[in-house]
């Protein structure tokens, strides 16, 4: 499975999915032992941070999988199995993002269920997986020590195995909520509105996915540039505050529909909106909305 490398702030990105080890380069070095532009990966192998599991190749054939996607590891022997990403700063902010697609691999037509760890802690259980979808599962979370472990749990209902992991480091102004005791979830996709295309390193530096929508609304773009908040503890990018979209009058609304996948009792839902006024009014103009 691959492992993606790369550096902000002297942090170590990895990226892992099936087979290989993908490496950025970072301040004049090079990791994975190759040399790489800021914006193009390539792949090394990953048996540095895994001695358990299967390599294999699936059997879809979908038109633009993603690389990322076309190998993955399974791991048919012991209960638990477990990443282990290094070199991260204990106390450190991390964003952890797995990803999955079944592919028929097998030969079985039999998607599996099972649980994903983050450390000794539940971080979601796998039973969202749909055929030919890809899926994506992120947490942000705090690394305990010089090691953050990324486990995949066997529940006696299939294989598990895993497509693609990838290791983010933020900046400890981010995220207020997220602490030593409490990690944050991902429950929805980030939607970028008014975008034609997905945003993700570089454009992002932590590399979060940005999901375009624009489809049934009024695209707007800015003119110029879009100026970040000081302080703004999501670091959103200026690329993703630069368009919006709006109804084509005041009598629709925009709406958002959200699925607390495996959501147990007693959690919290936070959802987060993000607002850059784009357009020039006039001197006598204000935009007001309710939420």
């Amino acid at each position: 499975m691959p492992l993606v490398i790369s550096n902000v702030s002297n942090d170590i990105f990895l990226t892992l999915s099936g087979l290989r080890i993908r490496g950025w380069r970072s301040k004049g070095r090079i990791l994975g032992g190759f040399w790489v532009s800021d914006s193009w990966v390539v792949t090394v192998p990953d048996t540095d941070y895994i001695d358990a599991g299967v390599n294999k190749n699936i059997l879809s054939n979908l038109d633009n999988l993603a690389t990322r996607y076309q190998t993955l590891r399974n791991f048919p022997e012991g209960i638990r199995n477990c990443y282990r990403l290094r070199p991260v700063r204990p106390g450190g902010k991390y964003l952890v993002r797995a990803a999955f697609y079944y592919g028929n691999y097998d030969g079985k037509n039999a998607i599996p269920v099972f649980d994903l760890h983050i450390g000794v802690t539940l971080w979601r259980t796998v039973d969202s997986l749909v055929g030919d979808d890809t899926f994506i599962e992120e947490i942000i979370t705090v690394a305990p020590a010089d090691s953050l472990f990324v486990c995949l749990v066997n529940t006696a209902r299939g294989i598990p195995f895993i497509s693609s992991l990838e290791l983010r480091p933020l900046s400890e102004s981010m995220y207020l909520l997220v602490n030593q005791s409490q990690s944050l979830v991902l429950i929805q996709r980030r939607r970028n509105y008014g975008a034609s295309f997905q945003i993700r390193f570089p454009g992002d530096p932590y590399d979060r996915i940005w999901f375009n929508v624009s489809s049934g609304f009024q695209t707007l773009v800015a003119n110029a540039k879009v100026q970040r908040n000081a302080g703004d503890e999501f670091e959103v990018p200026t690329s993703v505050l630069s368009t919006a979209v709006r109804t084509y009058n005041t009598s629709y609304y925009i709406s958002s529909h959200i699925t607390a996948v495996n959501a147990r009792a007693g959690d919290r839902i936070y959802v987060v909106t993000h607002f850059a006024e784009i357009e020039l009014l006039m001197p006598n103009e204000s935009r007001k909305m309710d939420i």
